[in-house]
């Protein structure tokens, strides 16, 4: 599925996107542009394969996505980011009730990745770019990323909200569940905010089981994280923090 222009919607009502290959990105679902996009119940957006970025659903330009009690399972995004979703630039995803399982991606972004580092971010020195993800009520587990996020990775200027969900069993290299990276140039902080009895457990990874923050620069890098309500427990770092380790300029 291929959406690219302004003002439209597409109503997905139990359907299925299945085992379908891009060798760039959007395995499953690509939208660019004024493009919004809405899963309803039953729905399943799953074994989807991108070469490159977001093998489940890709999301550019300021593309919006709301998926309702869906699936996003065992995507594969074999080159960079997001196994299950990338929403780059000002992009904004909505996920409520949803299952995230088995997704993998080659870098970064295991089930979601927030990328705002394309040339056309680069370009207006990264202030007008915000991608955001919300996760309500939802179930992240068995995703993985090479390098960094195993379940979520945001990036400069990215906005996340992680309420009332599990992140379990999530791993990557940095950052087994979240990864978080600030850069000093982005004219927004990196934003975390986990709350609501939202828990993160048995999430592994080299540093930083749970939660990784991190900075480009560790003198301006900006990044916000907050946590309240919830529980990160029986996670596990071979090297160092299985909780959370903060290696940035934070708050």
């Amino acid at each position: 599925l291929y959406l690219m222009g302004s003002a439209r919607v597409v109503l997905m009502h139990g359907t299925k996107v299945a085992n379908n290959t891009a060798r760039n990105k959007g395995g499953g679902v690509y939208a660019k542009g004024a493009v919004s996009i809405v899963c309803e119940p039953g729905s399943a957006i799953d074994s989807n394969r991108a070469w490159q970025d977001g093998a489940g659903m890709t999301l550019e330009d300021s593309a919006q996505a709301v998926l309702r009690n869906c699936s996003v399972s065992h995507n594969i995004a074999s080159g960079t980011a997001g196994g299950g979703i990338l929403a780059s630039e000002n992009s904004t995803v909505e996920l409520v009730a949803c299952k995230l399982a088995g997704n993998q991606a080659g870098k970064e972004g295991g089930a979601v990745a927030l990328q705002a580092d394309s040339d056309k971010c680069r370009t207006g020195g990264l202030s007008f770019c915000r991608p955001s993800v919300r996760i309500r009520g939802g179930s992240v587990h068995n995703n993985s990323a090479s390098v960094q996020g195993g379940a979520l990775y945001a990036g400069p200027g990215a906005y996340a909200v992680v309420a009332g969900s599990i992140l379990q069993a999530n791993k990557a290299r940095n950052g087994g569940g979240v990864h978080l990276r600030g850069n000093g140039r982005s004219a927004h902080a990196a934003e975390l905010t986990v709350e609501r009895d939202t828990m993160l457990a048995g999430n592994a990874a080299e540093n930083a089981g749970a939660i990784n923050v991190y900075g480009d620069d560790q003198g301006v890098s900006k990044c916000v994280v907050r946590v309240s309500d919830s529980v990160i427990a029986g996670n596990t770092a071979s090297q160092g923090g299985g909780g959370i380790v903060a290696n940035a300029r934070y708050s």
